[in-house]
């Protein structure tokens, strides 16, 4: 238990979608490990909001700071937060703070407060006795640029859509939104703190909810909350699986079970296939879980797809054990149903786990731990459906055997008259006796399909075409998608994360995206690195996604400041000094200091000031849309190339830095999520063509006819272009979760019509299950054909509908994330199943391919040679069964 908690703690952050590769992870690093940088905080946001109506008054503000008190009366506060209570304006958060904001040096950390309150130094007392009336608080809060403790106020992080007065003094007249942020300095104790603090300010949130009288809305957003929220949208969904596993209990109880036939009934089977695939998935789980891979909310969609094409099989091997010879024993009859299927289930398990296996060479790591899981549920099951499954459908037959009623087995049928011909009725040569009525049924309409095909060549061609053109239509609904991800996807849909996300995007202007330039390993008073300095940031700037150079550069405020000092007085003194002397002269004044200190980073090993080692500069991304990847990729690839030119540039200058690090580097907490978006594309590109072409060797090693690889190629194409045009039409985008459903479903689509061609061509070898009758019905070109789907149809119709049935409960997932994944998943399965049992078979019937196969140079030979050279061609493509044969056999001497 320990380890499944621990496990399941390392779910989905931002950082599991960033390829592996990427320089950003080690930048990321660099800054939080290495770098003298202040650490950085953990901000709790909280928004006031009144639905859109104006909250700058006496009321709101009041409200607020209820706020602000639940969460400095928090069990640990004082604790955490420097003991007295008393709040610091400051911030660390290279990316979305201010330069001005600044961390109070004491010996405890100080948790952080901006927001509307910093106007009464973030105390309700001062603040109810300076403000009486609603002129009070305008001209309280309209105070700028400064604050009175020499703070530079941010308007736009303190409120959202404003209402300024037109005059010279600027005033603030009304607002939609009022924000405050609580930063947490980082402490053992700051996660902990974090979640108390947030369950406090959710209660007060709620319990402002329920005041009939108060139009205010408080919404609440940490670090740690897309995290929580994901790990909550798994634990709600787990509901789901029970679900899931009682319509598969309900499905193939209703599959095997048989009307009026006590003893050929076959509930307990039933239950044990579906008992088969839930072992098959907690051995998984439980290995995976063992050796510390982590589990996230994508994974959790794992046991629902795989208790669907988990049955396949199971209903793949019931099928081949009901067409052999009832007279028999019971062993040999499994083992001549494995014979006879064996081959098609270890064919089609290779090229599943061959698909996932694949993608484990993924640099995303989310997607790397889907597929591991995926691959390794697939092969467990496959080892249990040979082995557990084997042995549940011997006992079965032993049960029958011995007239034992199906749950009740202590108890034996009475023998009747009618009784006689029982073992006839259990065979699987008669459809019309002892299938289902739901088999009965998906017989007839296969036959009559059949007999469409033989007797029409028109339908065949129009099959033909209609599947054709709605890949080509596909194809281009598909070149139409586009790269997105939303990720309050991963949240339950009531989540709080989604209100907070509503609110701010209703009431406030949207931040512009920023960056910070980090510059490190170089001489910073050497003049050349200054003047590379300088060049870097004008590069960054003269990109289309940056519009104005930054308001503060240290270096730009610092050769002016020497500049104008030479030039004053001080020009003595300021010339001979050193650079590290001047530096100190221009952060003693308070001005530059409170803009610097946080970005400048000196050796404090030293004596003085000591040597500048590090220094960094915010940018402002404020022409980059939002919502457009293709912006945020293009500038994402643009300044790296930017930093690649300049370290090359400063090597050859002669400036020492330091290996296999770049010197000037921008970085974002967006980045992560930037890198994902650069190699979306590329991944599916390359995890397709991987993994069809895994496919296709997988099917030629077993299947060496070209035939059957051009329409298994075919299909698998035509389905996928199919599922692209699904997605498009569905509204869907390119993202994390729609990349794993496709590529998880590569594997999965390939096996409907691997089972039907492979039965097809092989099946002119055995003896057909059709009568005599029937045989005359139907000329000898598509007897195969006929037969073909007369008996690996059925299994394959009840195979597809238990894998749509599995997946139903995903599209009540209480996330965005599970839906998706139904809908593609849907979507792959029914394209499957059309193509196996029409399109193909259309392709069959139009075309001779297995009679060109099997021509030999002794076609004029009489037929019982023939028959010869078939069945030894038979025994050496069913050598990769021999391991389960030997099995069985030790089973039956057990």
């Amino acid at each position: 238990m320990k380890r499944k908690q621990d496990v399941l703690h390392k779910t989905d952050r931002v950082k599991l979608w960033t390829p592996q590769s990427s320089p950003v992870i080690e930048n990321s690093q660099w800054i939080e490990s290495e770098s003298g940088f202040p650490t950085k905080t953990y901000p709790i946001h909280v928004l006031l909001h009144a639905n859109g109506e104006d909250v700058v008054s006496v009321e709101a503000v009041d409200v607020l700071f209820q706020a602000l008190s639940t969460f400095q009366n928090t069990q640990g506060y004082e604790n955490l937060c420097g003991g007295g209570g008393q709040t610091t304006v400051g911030h660390h958060d290279h990316n979305n703070a201010s330069a001005s904001e600044s961390e109070s040096s004491s010996s405890i950390p100080e948790c952080t407060i901006l927001g509307i309150t910093n106007f009464f130094d973030d105390d309700p007392n001062v603040f109810r006795q300076e403000v009486n009336t609603q002129q009070d608080l305008v001209r309280a809060i309209s105070v700028y640029p400064l604050l009175p403790n020499g703070r530079i106020v941010q308007r736009g992080r303190m409120f959202g859509y404003r209402v300024e007065s037109n005059d010279e003094r600027n005033l603030v007249l009304g607002a939609q939104m009022l924000k405050l942020r609580l930063g947490l300095p980082e402490s053992a104790d700051t996660r902990t703190f974090e979640k108390l603090a947030i369950r406090n300010l959710l209660e007060f949130r709620n319990e402002l909810i329920l005041e009939p009288v108060s139009p205010f809305h408080v919404e609440v957003l940490s670090l740690d909350s897309y995290t929580n929220e994901t790990e909550r949208a798994v634990m709600n969904d787990l509901p789901l699986i029970p679900a899931m596993i009682l319509i598969m209990f309900a499905f193939s109880c209703l599959v095997y079970y048989k009307k009026n036939q006590v003893q050929s009934s076959c509930l307990f089977l039933g239950i044990g296939a579906v008992l088969t695939v839930v072992f098959s998935l907690l051995t998984s789980f439980g290995l995976l879980f063992l050796i510390g891979v982590p589990f996230s909310s994508l994974t959790a969609a794992t046991p629902f797809i795989i208790l669907g094409i988990g049955l396949d099989d199971s209903f793949i091997i019931t099928g081949a054990y009901q067409r052999t010879d009832p007279s028999d024993l019971i062993p040999t009859r499994i083992q001549n149903a494995i014979h006879d299927c064996g081959l098609s289930i270890l064919l089609t398990t290779l090229t599943t786990v061959s698909a996932f296996s694949l993608g484990t060479m993924s640099r995303v790591p989310a997607m790397k731990n889907f597929y591991i899981y995926a691959a390794t549920c697939v092969f467990v099951d496959f080892i249990y459906q040979i082995s557990f499954f084997v042995a549940l459908l011997y006992m079965n037959e032993k049960r029958k055997a011995q007239r034992r009623y199906d749950w009740l087995f202590c108890f034996k049928q009475k023998s009747t008259s009618s009784d006689s011909t029982f073992d006839d009725e259990a065979s699987g040569s008669d459809f019309d006796t002892t299938s289902t009525a739901f088999e009965r049924k998906g017989y007839k309409l296969l036959r009559w399909y059949c007999n469409l095909l033989e007797h029409y060549a028109a339908i065949r061609a129009g099959i033909i075409v209609v599947f054709i053109t709605f890949a080509c239509v596909s194809v281009y609904g598909g070149s139409k998608l586009r790269v997105a991800f939303d990720i309050t996807s991963l949240v339950p849909s009531k989540s709080y994360i989604n209100s907070f996300v509503s609110a701010l995007e209703s009431y406030s202007e949207q931040d512009a995206y920023t960056c910070t330039a980090f510059f490190r390993d170089v001489d910073f008073s050497s003049q050349v690195v200054q003047s590379q300095m300088n060049a870097y940031i004008d590069e960054l700037v003269d990109l289309p996604q940056i519009t104005s150079y930054p308001p503060h550069f240290w270096l730009q405020d610092f050769q002016n400041f020497t500049h104008a000092s030479k030039n004053a007085s001080l020009s003595s003194s300021t010339t001979n000094s050193s650079f590290e002397e001047q530096l100190d002269m221009f952060l003693d004044n308070d001005y530059y200091n409170v803009l610097y200190s946080n970005l400048i980073v000196r050796d404090t090993s030293t004596n003085g000031g000591g040597a500048m080692t590090e220094s960094a500069v915010i940018l402002s991304l404020d022409n980059i849309d939002l919502k457009n990847v293709r912006d945020q990729v293009s500038f994402l690839s643009s300044q790296e190339e930017i930093s690649r030119h300049f370290d090359k540039t400063l090597q050859s200058l002669g400036v020492k830095t330091k290996p296999d690090r770049m010197p000037f580097f921008t970085f974002s907490e967006d980045y992560f999520m930037w890198e994902f978006y650069a190699v979306a594309v590329e991944e599916l590109l390359l995890s397709t063509i991987a993994s069809v072409l895994a496919v296709a060797v997988i099917t030629f090693l077993f299947i060496p006819r070209i035939s059957v690889l051009c329409i298994v190629m075919l299909s698998v194409i035509m389905i996928y272009m199919d599922v692209l045009g699904l997605m498009y039409w569905a509204g869907f985008s390119i993202n994390p979760v729609t990349l794993i459903a496709i590529l998880m479903s590569i594997g999965l689509m390939v096996d409907y019509v691997l089972h039907v061609v492979m039965r097809c061509f092989e099946h002119h070898k055995q003896q057909p299950i059709m009568t005599t009758s029937q045989e005359n019905d139907v000329p000898k070109v598509h007897v195969d054909m006929y037969d073909c789907l007369s008996t690996i149809g059925i299994s394959v119709m009840i195979g597809g509908a238990s894998t749509v049935l599995s997946t139903i409960p995903l599209a009540f997932s209480t996330s965005e994330i599970f839906f998706s994944i139904f809908v593609i998943f849907f979507g792959f399965v029914m394209f499957s199943l059309m193509h196996g049992l029409i399109f193909v078979p259309a392709i069959l019937a139009s075309f001779s391919f297995h009679n060109d196969d099997t021509k030999t140079a002794s076609e004029d030979e009489d037929e019982s040679a023939q028959e010869v050279v078939m069945e030894e061609e038979d025994s050496s493509i069913r050598k990769e069964t021999t391991a389960v044969t030997i099995m069985l056999a030790a089973l039956h001497e057990n």
